[in-house]
């Protein structure tokens, strides 16, 4: 049971690794549920690495559970204070940090998202969760789903279940957004990249 909770465990794992291939002393991290600091916590403290992860306050408040525990694995949360005081703003924290400290520090991305080669690192790593699916539903008498629904919020856990099957026009693949109050309340949904989203640094934002 050394998932923490979550699928996050799966690409921490697999960047410390290379991190400490690479003679890093320090993982920065950001976080917003706190689950993939929590991820990032114990891989630090596995592998004897130093741990900042940054969070916005709102965010830090709100995930107090979370908050504790990475506190209790040796990690130094940061709470931001400043703009949204989400994760955005954690992001940006997190950036400015590693270039700072880029010597000694690897930045651990928890998201599908950012400077190549992060997402297909991601990618590669969470691609367990859809090998794992294509594994088990074979235990009940089926070769492939004909549906899969996956969450999107950094998009983690969707790129590693749907990688698997991208090429499969005959399995579904349906990614499921928080909306809020509709696409027409900035701010108010977690659809950032939609209405004519512009490319830009990390986010897209």
């Amino acid at each position: 049971m050394n998932h923490t909770g979550a699928h996050k465990i799966n690409h921490c794992l697999g960047q410390a690794l290379l991190a400490k291939r690479m003679g890093k002393k320090r993982l920065i991290a950001e976080t917003r549920a706190g689950q993939h600091g929590l991820a990032t916590a114990t891989v630090a403290a596995k592998f004897g690495m130093e741990c900042i992860v940054y969070m916005g306050e709102v965010d830090y408040k709100r995930q107090r559970p979370n908050v504790f525990w990475m506190e209790s694995l040796g990690a130094t949360v940061v709470p931001i204070k400043h703009g949204t005081r989400r994760l955005k703003d954690a992001v940006t924290a997190a950036i400015q940090d590693w270039i700072a400290n880029v010597d000694d520090s690897y930045y651990l991305l928890g998201s599908a998202l950012g400077p190549h080669p992060y997402p297909s690192m991601v990618r590669g790593f969470q691609s367990i969760i859809g090998l794992e699916v294509k594994e088990q539903i074979t235990k009940y008498g089926e070769t492939k789903p004909s549906y899969i629904i996956a969450c999107v919020g950094g998009g983690s856990n969707s790129i590693g279940i749907f990688n698997t099957f991208l090429d499969d026009k005959e399995v579904n693949l349906i990614a499921v957004e928080a909306g809020g109050k509709g696409v027409k309340e900035i701010g108010d949904h977690a659809s950032r990249l939609n209405n004519d989203p512009k490319i830009g640094v990390v986010e897209g934002l």
